[in-house]
Protein backbone atom coordinates (compact mmCIF):
# COMPACT_ATOMS: atom_id res chain seq x y z
CA UNK A 1 0.00 0.00 0.00
CA UNK A 2 1.29 3.60 -1.08
CA UNK A 3 1.72 5.83 1.45
CA UNK A 4 -0.20 8.53 -0.50
CA UNK A 5 0.24 11.29 2.24
CA UNK A 6 3.15 10.62 2.97
CA UNK A 7 4.53 11.01 -0.74
CA UNK A 8 2.46 14.30 -1.52
CA UNK A 9 4.10 15.91 1.47
CA UNK A 10 7.52 15.30 -0.11
CA UNK A 11 5.80 16.77 -3.14
CA UNK A 12 4.32 19.84 -1.22
CA UNK A 13 7.88 20.87 -0.19
CA UNK A 14 9.25 19.66 -3.55
CA UNK A 15 6.91 22.15 -5.31
CA UNK A 16 6.60 24.91 -1.99
CA UNK A 17 7.69 27.65 -4.48
CA UNK A 18 5.11 26.73 -7.27
CA UNK A 19 2.18 25.85 -5.28
CA UNK A 20 2.63 29.27 -3.10
CA UNK A 21 2.57 31.69 -5.96
CA UNK A 22 -0.64 32.28 -8.19
CA UNK A 23 0.59 31.75 -11.35
CA UNK A 24 -2.04 30.05 -13.96
CA UNK A 25 -0.23 30.27 -16.95
CA UNK A 26 0.06 26.28 -17.44
CA UNK A 27 -3.92 26.42 -17.39
CA UNK A 28 -5.86 27.41 -20.44
CA UNK A 29 -9.60 28.97 -20.21
CA UNK A 30 -11.64 28.94 -22.78
CA UNK A 31 -15.80 28.74 -23.36
CA UNK A 32 -16.61 26.97 -26.10
CA UNK A 33 -19.78 25.58 -26.60
CA UNK A 34 -19.73 23.88 -30.08
CA UNK A 35 -15.85 23.47 -31.46
CA UNK A 36 -13.55 20.87 -30.29
CA UNK A 37 -10.77 22.06 -28.24
CA UNK A 38 -7.66 19.59 -29.42
CA UNK A 39 -4.19 19.95 -26.58
CA UNK A 40 -1.36 17.86 -26.65
CA UNK A 41 0.37 16.82 -23.76
CA UNK A 42 1.99 18.96 -20.70
CA UNK A 43 -1.44 21.39 -21.12
CA UNK A 44 -4.36 21.58 -19.46
CA UNK A 45 -7.74 23.47 -20.57
CA UNK A 46 -10.73 24.06 -18.78
CA UNK A 47 -14.17 24.87 -20.71
CA UNK A 48 -16.59 26.73 -19.31
CA UNK A 49 -18.99 25.52 -21.97
CA UNK A 50 -20.51 22.19 -23.03
CA UNK A 51 -17.80 21.73 -26.63
CA UNK A 52 -15.34 18.68 -26.34
CA UNK A 53 -12.19 19.18 -24.76
CA UNK A 54 -9.44 16.12 -26.51
CA UNK A 55 -5.83 15.18 -25.58
CA UNK A 56 -4.40 13.66 -28.66
CA UNK A 57 -0.95 11.51 -28.68
CA UNK A 58 -2.11 9.29 -25.61
CA UNK A 59 0.39 5.97 -25.87
CA UNK A 60 1.22 5.33 -21.72
CA UNK A 61 0.33 8.73 -20.70
CA UNK A 62 -2.60 9.82 -17.69
CA UNK A 63 -4.80 12.07 -18.62
CA UNK A 64 -7.88 13.51 -16.08
CA UNK A 65 -10.60 15.45 -16.67
CA UNK A 66 -13.52 16.44 -14.69
CA UNK A 67 -17.11 17.69 -15.52
CA UNK A 68 -18.27 20.51 -13.02
CA UNK A 69 -21.48 22.67 -12.95
CA UNK A 70 -21.75 26.75 -12.49
CA UNK A 71 -24.80 27.79 -11.26
CA UNK A 72 -26.92 25.48 -13.84
CA UNK A 73 -24.42 25.75 -16.62
CA UNK A 74 -22.28 22.77 -16.99
CA UNK A 75 -18.56 22.59 -18.12
CA UNK A 76 -15.19 20.81 -18.08
CA UNK A 77 -11.84 20.05 -17.63
CA UNK A 78 -9.09 17.76 -18.82
CA UNK A 79 -5.20 17.22 -18.41
CA UNK A 80 -2.54 15.44 -20.02
CA UNK A 81 0.80 14.42 -18.63
CA UNK A 82 3.25 11.55 -18.57
CA UNK A 83 3.69 9.18 -15.82
CA UNK A 84 6.89 10.72 -14.51
CA UNK A 85 5.14 14.04 -14.44
CA UNK A 86 2.73 13.13 -11.81
CA UNK A 87 4.13 15.76 -9.83
CA UNK A 88 3.32 18.56 -12.47
CA UNK A 89 -0.54 16.91 -13.01
CA UNK A 90 -1.04 17.10 -9.21
CA UNK A 91 -0.04 21.07 -9.39
CA UNK A 92 -1.90 21.62 -12.35
CA UNK A 93 -5.09 20.29 -10.58
CA UNK A 94 -4.64 21.73 -7.66
CA UNK A 95 -4.46 24.95 -9.55
CA UNK A 96 -7.99 23.61 -12.17
CA UNK A 97 -9.73 23.02 -8.29
CA UNK A 98 -8.80 26.62 -6.87
CA UNK A 99 -9.98 28.38 -10.53
CA UNK A 100 -13.16 26.32 -10.39
CA UNK A 101 -13.78 26.95 -6.15
CA UNK A 102 -13.31 30.83 -6.89
CA UNK A 103 -16.23 30.71 -9.71
CA UNK A 104 -18.14 28.68 -6.66
CA UNK A 105 -18.41 25.76 -9.39
CA UNK A 106 -18.97 22.45 -8.02
CA UNK A 107 -17.16 19.38 -9.47
CA UNK A 108 -19.76 16.47 -10.19
CA UNK A 109 -17.45 14.34 -11.70
CA UNK A 110 -13.47 13.14 -12.02
CA UNK A 111 -12.16 10.80 -15.52
CA UNK A 112 -8.67 8.97 -14.94
CA UNK A 113 -7.69 7.90 -18.46
CA UNK A 114 -5.10 5.48 -18.67
CA UNK A 115 -4.13 2.40 -21.10
CA UNK A 116 -5.16 -0.60 -20.35
CA UNK A 117 -1.66 -2.37 -20.05
CA UNK A 118 1.06 0.24 -19.10
CA UNK A 119 4.48 -0.05 -19.86
CA UNK A 120 7.48 -1.90 -17.49
CA UNK A 121 8.98 1.40 -16.84
CA UNK A 122 10.30 2.11 -13.26
CA UNK A 123 11.14 5.54 -12.13
CA UNK A 124 12.48 7.42 -9.16
CA UNK A 125 11.78 5.25 -5.50
CA UNK A 126 11.05 2.59 -7.76
CA UNK A 127 7.57 3.62 -9.23
CA UNK A 128 5.83 1.69 -11.61
CA UNK A 129 3.22 3.47 -14.13
CA UNK A 130 0.65 1.17 -12.35
CA UNK A 131 1.53 3.07 -9.06
CA UNK A 132 1.85 5.93 -10.11
CA UNK A 133 -1.97 6.03 -11.38
CA UNK A 134 -2.77 4.71 -7.70
CA UNK A 135 -1.32 7.94 -6.48
CA UNK A 136 -3.00 9.72 -9.18
CA UNK A 137 -6.14 8.28 -8.10
CA UNK A 138 -5.85 8.31 -4.28
CA UNK A 139 -4.78 12.30 -5.06
CA UNK A 140 -8.31 12.77 -7.06
CA UNK A 141 -10.15 10.88 -4.19
CA UNK A 142 -8.54 12.90 -1.10
CA UNK A 143 -8.64 16.03 -3.06
CA UNK A 144 -11.76 16.58 -4.88
CA UNK A 145 -13.49 13.99 -2.39
CA UNK A 146 -14.47 11.80 -4.97
CA UNK A 147 -14.15 8.13 -6.69
CA UNK A 148 -12.68 8.85 -10.33
CA UNK A 149 -14.76 7.09 -13.30
CA UNK A 150 -11.79 4.99 -15.24
CA UNK A 151 -12.07 5.33 -18.96
CA UNK A 152 -8.88 2.75 -20.81
CA UNK A 153 -7.43 3.49 -24.32
CA UNK A 154 -5.97 0.97 -26.12
CA UNK A 155 -3.09 0.99 -28.06
CA UNK A 156 -3.25 0.26 -31.57
CA UNK A 157 -1.24 -1.90 -33.94
CA UNK A 158 -2.13 0.29 -36.64
CA UNK A 159 1.31 2.18 -37.58
CA UNK A 160 0.89 5.77 -37.62
CA UNK A 161 -2.32 5.68 -34.52
CA UNK A 162 -2.56 6.17 -31.52
CA UNK A 163 -5.73 7.84 -28.99
CA UNK A 164 -7.02 10.21 -28.05
CA UNK A 165 -9.02 11.37 -24.60
CA UNK A 166 -12.34 13.07 -25.34
CA UNK A 167 -14.48 14.89 -22.38
CA UNK A 168 -17.61 17.30 -22.07
CA UNK A 169 -20.56 17.58 -20.64
CA UNK A 170 -22.08 15.51 -23.17
CA UNK A 171 -19.34 12.61 -23.98
CA UNK A 172 -16.38 10.86 -22.42
CA UNK A 173 -14.77 8.54 -24.35
CA UNK A 174 -11.52 7.64 -26.34
CA UNK A 175 -10.68 7.74 -29.80
CA UNK A 176 -8.20 6.18 -32.90
CA UNK A 177 -6.50 8.94 -34.28
CA UNK A 178 -3.28 10.27 -35.99
CA UNK A 179 -0.10 10.51 -34.00
CA UNK A 180 0.84 13.77 -34.42
CA UNK A 181 4.26 15.58 -34.45
CA UNK A 182 4.73 18.09 -31.28
CA UNK A 183 7.83 19.59 -32.71
CA UNK A 184 5.68 23.01 -32.29
CA UNK A 185 5.91 22.21 -28.74
CA UNK A 186 9.85 21.92 -28.09
CA UNK A 187 9.81 25.36 -30.16
CA UNK A 188 7.77 26.89 -27.40
CA UNK A 189 11.05 25.61 -24.90
CA UNK A 190 12.97 28.13 -26.24
CA UNK A 191 15.79 24.97 -26.16
CA UNK A 192 19.24 27.30 -24.60
CA UNK A 193 22.04 24.35 -24.97
CA UNK A 194 22.19 20.74 -24.55
CA UNK A 195 23.51 18.79 -22.29
CA UNK A 196 25.18 15.15 -21.59
CA UNK A 197 22.42 12.39 -19.78
CA UNK A 198 23.75 10.10 -17.17
CA UNK A 199 23.32 6.46 -18.73
CA UNK A 200 21.94 4.12 -16.72
CA UNK A 201 20.50 0.57 -16.78
CA UNK A 202 16.98 -0.43 -14.81
CA UNK A 203 16.31 -4.03 -13.34
CA UNK A 204 15.35 -5.23 -16.45
CA UNK A 205 18.29 -4.46 -18.27
CA UNK A 206 17.22 -1.54 -20.25
CA UNK A 207 18.50 1.50 -21.04
CA UNK A 208 17.49 4.86 -19.56
CA UNK A 209 18.78 8.28 -18.66
CA UNK A 210 19.18 10.63 -16.12
CA UNK A 211 19.85 14.30 -15.64
CA UNK A 212 22.83 14.94 -13.87
CA UNK A 213 21.87 18.44 -12.21
CA UNK A 214 21.50 17.01 -8.42
CA UNK A 215 18.54 19.26 -7.58
CA UNK A 216 16.86 17.39 -10.18
CA UNK A 217 18.18 13.53 -11.39
CA UNK A 218 15.18 13.09 -13.15
CA UNK A 219 15.09 9.30 -14.55
CA UNK A 220 13.60 8.73 -18.11
CA UNK A 221 11.06 5.34 -18.64
CA UNK A 222 12.53 2.84 -20.90
CA UNK A 223 10.24 4.77 -23.70
CA UNK A 224 12.76 7.39 -24.52
CA UNK A 225 15.41 5.09 -25.49
CA UNK A 226 14.51 5.90 -28.94
CA UNK A 227 14.18 9.35 -29.05
CA UNK A 228 17.05 10.81 -26.41
CA UNK A 229 17.13 13.95 -28.28
CA UNK A 230 13.77 14.72 -28.16
CA UNK A 231 12.44 17.16 -25.77
CA UNK A 232 8.86 15.94 -25.47
CA UNK A 233 10.26 12.60 -23.49
CA UNK A 234 12.05 14.44 -20.75
CA UNK A 235 10.70 16.36 -17.93
CA UNK A 236 12.97 18.08 -15.47
CA UNK A 237 12.32 20.33 -11.52
CA UNK A 238 11.17 23.30 -12.24
CA UNK A 239 14.07 24.96 -11.32
CA UNK A 240 16.62 22.43 -13.56
CA UNK A 241 19.49 24.25 -14.77
CA UNK A 242 19.06 21.58 -17.78
CA UNK A 243 14.65 22.32 -18.07
CA UNK A 244 15.56 23.43 -21.57
CA UNK A 245 18.21 21.95 -23.21
CA UNK A 246 18.55 19.28 -25.91
CA UNK A 247 20.22 15.85 -23.77
CA UNK A 248 22.82 14.52 -26.26
CA UNK A 249 23.96 10.91 -25.27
Amino acid sequence: MINYKYKFNKYLKKYNKLLGGSNTNDITIIEEDDTETEFAQKSAYINFGIGELSTYNLVNCIAVGGIFDCSGKQGSFLSHEAPADYADLFYKLKQIQNILEEKNCIIKNIVLFRANETGKDIYDNELTVEKIIDMVLQFCRINFDLESQVELYYFSALVGKCRKAIISPNNITTDLCDIRNTSEKKEERNIEGTFTPIVLENKYGDKVYQCPYKECLYKTGTGAVSFPNDLSYWSHNHDCINKNKVPVE
